[in-house]
């Protein structure tokens, strides 16, 4: 038959192991270290992402330029021709010629505007972005120095529990002896898929689950000499302890 008792005292054991373990780990300078790391990450992904957009902007402004300078050529070039027309006389005029130099000078002129009010614009985008990711190294700086901070005054408290967690070890390690290797199995794998693996059968119900169980559990628990789990929810039954 299956010590109830001790199989229940390991669980309390365990239980205020976790509890104690939770809270060492989970200090308010651990909370502030999630922090700084949470603004490290989001400063970092913003850098990234404004060294990418910074990369297209200045790809797209070369290219601009180099559209700008070509316009400007053309520009020079049909003002050429406009200055030969105007000493020509009027018998070596051609009217559809000079209309189409007029609209073709109107063409490249508003292009020449557009292009340069794109160059300008990206330029300003691409100094703005600069100021920003100029801000966002300072806050990586920061948060980092910060965060080594904060992790050695965690380490600081982690190490004055060092005691208590190991005499939480040894109070679970004599407490396993009392048990057969076959529970202490059971109880860690249960563990892993929910907490508080072993439950009480009492009323007709798994205090785990609270689910009720034929009449005749009581009684199979009793008289099995190995673990008896809950057909609901899987965590071994033991009877209330007199």
């Amino acid at each position: 038959m299956i010590d109830m008792k001790s199989l229940l005292e390991y669980q309390e054991i365990d239980a205020e192991f976790t509890e104690f373990d939770k809270k060492l780990k989970n200090t308010e300078t651990r909370r502030q270290m999630n922090q700084r790391k949470r603004v490290y990450k989001a400063a970092h992904d913003r850098l990234s992402q404004l060294e990418q957009s910074g990369r297209v902007k200045g790809d797209r402004i070369s290219d601009l330029e180099k559209q700008y300078a070509s316009l400007t050529e053309d520009m020079e070039d049909l003002e050429k021709d406009i200055s030969y027309y105007s000493e020509c006389s009027d018998e070596e005029l051609d009217a559809d010629e000079i209309k189409q130099m007029v609209v073709d000078a109107e063409r490249i002129y508003e292009s020449i505007v557009s292009v340069k009010k794109s160059i300008s614009q990206l330029k300003a985008e691409f100094s703005e972005d600069a100021k920003n990711m100029k801000a966002l190294l300072l806050k990586l700086k920061t948060s980092r120095a910060e965060f080594e901070e904060l992790k050695v005054q965690y380490e600081k408290e982690v190490a004055l529990g060092d005691e208590d967690v190991k005499s939480f070890e040894k109070r679970l390690k004599d407490a396993e002896k009392k048990l057969p290797a076959e529970i202490v199995s059971e109880y860690k794998r249960i563990k892993t898929l929910k907490p508080n693996p072993v439950a009480l059968f009492k009323d007709s119900r798994c205090s785990g689950c609270n689910m009720q169980l034929p009449s005749n559990t009581a009684a199979s628990i009793s008289a099995s000499d190995k673990p008896y789990f809950c057909e609901n929810c899987g965590r071994i039954l033991v009877l209330p302890q007199e």
